[in-house]
Parts: C-alpha cells; structure tokens; sequence
C-alpha cells in the first residue's frame, strides 16, 4: 500500500489538506492518483482506473499519465482534457480495454469544476449539514469511442471543513464472503459522515479500515485507490 499526503506549498492548495493511497490488487496495479499545477495558478487533481490489474493495465496507465500530464498545462477545464486525453488514447487501447477517469480542477478560493470520464463515485460532503453529494460517472470512459464528447462538468465551493471523496471502485466492490454483500456507497457515505471532524489522513485512513473490516479478510479483488480534499 502507497498513502501519503499531497504537497501543498502551491498557492492554490494552501487552503486545503489532501491525502491519497493506492492498493493494487496484484504486485502492480491499473489504477493511479496525480496532482498538477497549472499555469494559471489552479491545480488538477486526477484518479483513474483501467479495466483490469495487473502488468497490462499498469503499462497502459503510464501511457495515460503521460498523456495527461503533457495535455494539462495547456488545457483550461477538466472536460477538455478529459477530451485530449481520449483522442490520444482511443487507438492505444485495445482487447476491450478502457479508462475511467475523474479529474478536479481547484482554485485557492475554495472553487472547484470536476468531470467525469465514467468514473465515480465521487462523494461530495458539506460540514454545514452533513449532506453527502454523490456524483456518478459522466460519459463513457476513455478509450471507448473516438467521437466521444465530454461536456459534462460540476462547479461548486467547498467551505471550511467540506470534503471531496475522490476513489475507485475497487472499495465499494469489495465484497465479503459470509453473504458476498458488496461494501457498497451508503456504507462509505456514512464512514465520510461519521469522520468529518478528522484530517484528511485520517478521514481516508477511516475510509480503509472500514472497507478493511467489511471484508471479513476476503481476498482483494481489485485495486484501491482514493483522494481525499479536505478544505481547512
């Protein structure tokens, strides 16, 4: 397991605590976490997963990082680098292969614009009222169709002490073997709620003990990675 904490000297990070990990199910993994600075000051939080785990997906990830990372500077909202990004990868993929991908965009006033290249969910919770805001996934994930349009995008300000859950599916899918329940959403929305109060270390620590002890030691399936931004 790789957790630690992002970095957060950049301006626009400094009103905000980050944390992140990633679990591959296998001695490599096809999921991965990256953090950004962009020109104009903000900077681009991204998770993705491919379909599978393993050495192929883990290549084909790199692949992706390295075409994000080189689209960012020059691309101003999530959407349109969730588009660069698929029309660059759509003919690397191949054997049904695809990417699913969330990618937000902070600003150092608290603001934030997300989109989803099918990938959630993303779990949005508000200190005020406890209300927990889930996102689904927008579109289809990258690599399925080069004519894909990704227009969908979520602008909202995250206030002292809110939360974004930024994770793959790989912990609400996690099942345990008594009943082969899956650990599911409204348990990870209640962990969120129950741990508001912590850090962001300590509310994704929360997140992994939880899924952890669902799981009754049944055997890990898929990767497991999550972000979670915490504004101070």
């Amino acid at each position: 397991i790789q957790m630690g904490l992002l970095p957060t000297s950049t301006p626009a990070l400094a009103g905000f605590e980050i944390a992140a990990m990633n679990r591959p199910a296998d001695e490599t993994g096809g999921d991965y976490y990256d953090w950004q600075p962009l020109l104009d000051g903000r900077v681009a939080v991204a998770i993705a997963d491919v379909t599978g785990h393993g050495i192929g997906p883990a290549l084909m990830m790199a692949v992706c990082r390295a075409y994000s990372r080189a689209a960012a500077p020059s691309t101003p909202t999530p959407e349109a680098l969730l588009q660069r990004i698929n029309d660059l990868i759509v003919n690397d993929l191949q054997g049904g292969r695809f990417i699913t991908m969330a990618i937000a965009i902070l600003r150092s006033d608290g603001g934030v614009r997300m989109a989803s290249a099918g990938h959630g969910p993303t779990l949005l919770l508000r200190a005020g009222d406890q209300h927990v805001r889930v996102f689904g996934g927008d579109g289809l994930p990258l690599g399925v169709a080069s004519d894909e349009r990704y227009d969908t995008a979520h602008d909202f300000f995250m206030q002292s002490g809110d939360c974004l859950v930024l994770l793959t599916d790989g912990f609400v899918e996690w099942s345990r073997e008594s009943d082969r329940q899956l650990f599911g959403t409204e348990r990870l929305t209640e962990v969120i709620r129950q741990c508001q109060h912590g850090t962001a270390a300590e509310i994704l620590g929360a997140i992994d003990r939880a899924v952890q002890e669902f799981s009754q030691g049944s055997r890990q399936c898929d990767d497991t990675t999550a972000v979670v931004i915490k504004r101070r």
